[in-house]
C-alpha cells in the first residue's frame, strides 16, 4: 500500500511541474509544440499512472493495488482538476460541463487502453516463452 501512497502524492507534483513547463513552452514556442505537448498535459495523469506501474514498475495487472492506481487514482485527480479549474477560470455553462466529461472519458478509455495492451503483451511473452520451452522438450 506504500506504492499508492507515493503515486498519490507524485501524481498532483507531476502535473503542476508539467503544467510549468507547458506554460513556459507555449510563451516562447511556436503552435506546432504547443500542439504536439498538449494532448500528453491531457493523458498525463492516466500515462503516469498506468505506464510508471504496468510497464516501469511490472506490477501485476489482478491486484488492488493496480485497480487503484490506474483506474481510481487518474480519474478522481481528473475531477478534482476540474473542480480546481472551475473555480480558477469560471463556469461557462454547457461547455464547461462537455469538456470536463470529456477529459475524464480520455483518461479513462486510455487506463483501460494501457491496461488492456498490457494485459496483451504479457499474454503473448507468455504464450512465446512456453512455445519456446515445448520446442526444447521436443
Amino acid at each position: 500500500m506504500k506504492y499508492c501512497a507515493l503515486y498519490t502524492v507524485l501524481l498532483p507534483l507531476a502535473y503542476a511541474l508539467y503544467m510549468l513547463l507547458f506554460l513556459h513552452v507555449a510563451e516562447q514556442a511556436n503552435e506546432g509544440v504547443i500542439l504536439t505537448l498538449l494532448p500528453l498535459l491531457y493523458f498525463l495523469p492516466a500515462l503516469f499512472c498506468c505506464v510508471g506501474w504496468q510497464w516501469i514498475q511490472r506490477r501485476p495487472i489482478a491486484s488492488l493495488e493496480t485497480v487503484y492506481i490506474c483506474f481510481i487514482l487518474p480519474l478522481l485527480f481528473v475531477v478534482i482538476a476540474n473542480i480546481f479549474d472551475v473555480y480558477a477560470s469560471g463556469y461557462d455553462g454547457i461547455n464547461t460541463m462537455f469538456a470536463h466529461f470529456i477529459l475524464l472519458l480520455v483518461n479513462a478509455l486510455c487506463c483501460v487502453g494501457i491496461t488492456g495492451v498490457t494485459a496483451l503483451v504479457r499474454l503473448l511473452y507468455r504464450c512465446a516463452k512456453a512455445d519456446k520451452a515445448a520446442d526444447k522438450l521436443v
